[in-house]
């Protein structure tokens, strides 16, 4: 579930402090606007899909997402919900 992502940060140089805090407050904001809100809407995981690939699948996205900014996280969650399959 989460996006922790400490080691890409290493193996790619971001090891100061100031890019890993950005990095880390973007994965948390991916968290909290995107997977927070389909959480609340009811998503799960497909019953294929471990627990573990499952949420290294939410941190992988975390890490790609991140770049977005507050509202397009919103519009994509809105997006995905309405989207969604029963």
């Amino acid at each position: 579930m989460g996006c922790d992502m400490e080691a890409q940060d290493k193996a790619t140089g971001q090891s100061d402090s100031g890019a890993s805090e950005g990095r880390a407050e973007a994965r948390a904001r991916v968290r909290a606007l995107l997977f927070d809100r389909l959480d609340q809407a009811g998503m799960v995981r497909p019953r294929r899909q471990s627990a573990g690939d499952h949420d290294a699948m939410r941190a992988r996205l975390c890490e790609r997402l991140a770049y977005l900014d507050p509202v397009n996280l919103q519009t994509l969650a809105e997006l995905i919900v309405q989207n969604a399959v029963d």
